[in-house]
């Protein structure tokens, strides 16, 4: 086993205002090691039945996290990892180390933009968020729009 290369793993994640979504998809994964210390993330995995090793060493984050809110997770098809953001701030990429730009990108499943309603939480509860005056005005305002158009 030693004899194989490590291969970088490739990362896909997201964000929202207070955590950053961070998966590996990998089937089988086993020996999963990850760390967070120090605002470095380190991700390892052996694939069940092959001589596959990914291992991504000490890449700095960002931004600072909260190591303790942070949490993981593995299933059998990846590793989800939840960052917390120590700032509720946008974060413009995951890393700020350029050679690695290549092993990451955009969880187009979990994605939102900044002025997104998921983003800052608003849109998690039941009813799509629309439980503020200002998100009701807004929607009554649509509706009259279109009633009064005919």
């Amino acid at each position: 086993r030693d004899t194989m290369p490590e291969l970088t793993p490739t990362l896909i994640w997201a964000q929202r205002a207070s955590k950053v979504f961070v998966t590996f998809e990998q089937l089988g994964t086993t020996d999963v090691k990850v760390s967070l210390t120090a605002g470095l993330f380190t991700l390892s995995a052996n694939v069940k039945d092959s001589d596959k090793s990914y291992k991504i060493e000490n890449m700095p984050l960002w931004d600072e996290i909260d190591e303790e809110g942070s949490t993981w997770f593995q299933n059998d098809r990846a590793v989800v990892i939840s960052l917390k953001k120590k700032e509720e701030e946008w974060w413009d990429g995951l890393t700020k180390e350029k050679s690695l730009k290549r092993f990451i990108k955009v969880d187009f499943a979990k994605w939102c933009d900044e002025e997104d309603k998921e983003y800052t939480g608003e849109d998690s509860f039941p009813g799509g968020g629309y439980d503020e005056m200002g998100g009701m005005g807004g929607m009554m305002g649509g509706m009259g729009g279109m009633m009064g158009g005919g």
